[in-house]
């Protein structure tokens, strides 16, 4: 029986991917050079900013103090999320709803610093349906789905817990740590030996889902 629900904050609940990557270039372009998506997918996507800032000066597409790029590069990104509508599908809104009526607790993991989390809880008008509680952890996977664990301690056990992410290394986590894994991919094939449940898009998790799981 599913008794709580984890979601991953940006690229399930936050369809910010793209917002990431124009901060990312514009960083690269001030700086006098250029990113490509492939280079920004290999580079910094799924990563923290700390971790695709590194990556680049390492690579030679920006140079300078890490620390000052990295402040630089989330003023750029909440620049551009002040103004987006769409970051929080209105799909996304309902499920939420929707879980606070079948009484489903849920948390939310990010390694995001809280400024960003912040701007987008107020831009996309989610405050009241975001638990007090989010789950956050700049260090690593592991680290978040540790607290995560703590904080979901008094509430269900792993196995009673439907993990949703779009990583393929987290999904793998949840499924040592025993909890139901749903994974959030545009490609069903790439999460057909891993996660219990794929969706394309986080809106379509419904009560269907929740139903299967009670029975996995």
């Amino acid at each position: 029986m599913v008794r709580g629900v984890v979601f991953d904050w940006n690229g399930v609940l936050v369809l910010d991917e793209p917002l990431h990557f124009s901060a990312f270039a514009r960083l690269c372009e001030d700086a006098g050079g250029s990113l490509s998506l492939e280079v920004y997918e290999a580079e910094c996507g799924g990563r923290t900013d700390r971790e695709g800032i590194r990556n680049l000066v390492a690579r030679g597409f920006l140079q300078g103090d890490v620390d000052t790029l990295v402040l630089a590069k989330q003023r750029l990104y909440r620049a551009t999320i002040t103004n987006d509508d769409e970051i929080v599908s209105t799909g996304t809104v309902r499920l939420l709803e929707k879980l606070v009526e079948l009484e489903v607790p849920y948390r939310i993991v990010t390694a995001s610093p809280a400024e960003e989390v912040d701007v987008i809880r107020g831009t996309a008008g989610i405050e009241s349906l975001l638990p007090d509680q989010i789950i956050k952890s700049g260090v690593s996977s592991g680290d978040r789905f540790l607290a995560l664990s703590r904080v979901l301690a008094g509430l269900a056990s792993p196995d009673e817990v439907l993990m949703v992410d779009d990583s393929e290394n987290n999904i793998l986590l949840g499924k040592r740590l025993n909890m139901l894994t749903l994974r959030i991919d545009k490609d069903p094939r790439s999460c057909e030996t891993a996660a219990d449940f794929c969706l394309p898009r986080v809106e379509m998790l419904d009560e269907l889902v929740l139903l299967q799981g009670e029975n996995a």
